[in-house]
């Protein structure tokens, strides 16, 4: 199923998201979907009848349903859309870099490192983090998108590894 779906897909990046490991979606969770579908029309059929009260207990169980969904789902999503990425940013928690994206804005290099707690005005400079003089190595995070605008750019930029639609390379500093 996981290999029809990504033939049909012409994005690249999410092709690649969709070769995360780890990432099971058994088949008790489309049970959900089902009941929301029951629901729904259950819903529709007591609405036509004029049926309010019902119709109430209808949307609490909506209620209940998009609540459990989300619990259940969250996990599995994250693991596609963004695990890789998260893991290259722990990777890095506490160590005298600088740690950056390329061309898209995440959260998750603020969050899951505490690198940047330099006090160099640049820091957050993307022109200085690209091509500047850097004091120590600047690591970044790169979508698939933009490997190819990356590398043209920071043309002195060692390439790492990739992993899911993410490419992780490092700027060292001139000694």
């Amino acid at each position: 199923m996981k290999s029809i779906l990504i033939l049909k897909i012409q994005d690249d990046f999410a092709k690649e998201n969709l070769q995360a490991v780890l990432v099971q979606w058994p088949w008790l969770d489309f049970i959900p979907i089902l009941a929301a579908l029951l629901f729904l029309i259950f819903g529709i059929y007591f609405l036509k009848n004029k049926r309010i009260s019902t119709l109430y207990l209808t949307s609490f169980f909506h209620i209940v349903w998009i609540q459990t969904t989300l619990y259940a789902h969250v996990g599995n999503i994250e693991r596609i859309s963004q695990r890789a990425n998260i893991e290259f940013f722990k990777s890095l928690n506490n160590k005298d870099v600088y740690v950056t994206t390329f061309k898209y804005k995440s959260y998750a290099q603020y969050f899951y490192t505490q690198c940047n707690k330099s006090m160099n005005l640049n820091k957050h400079n993307p022109i200085w983090l690209e091509t500047g003089k850097v004091d120590k190595p600047v690591y970044f995070s790169v979508r698939k998108y933009h490997v190819k605008q990356f590398e043209e750019t920071v043309k002195d930029a060692e390439f790492l590894y990739s992993k899911n639609g993410f490419y992780f390379y490092v700027r060292n500093p001139d000694l």
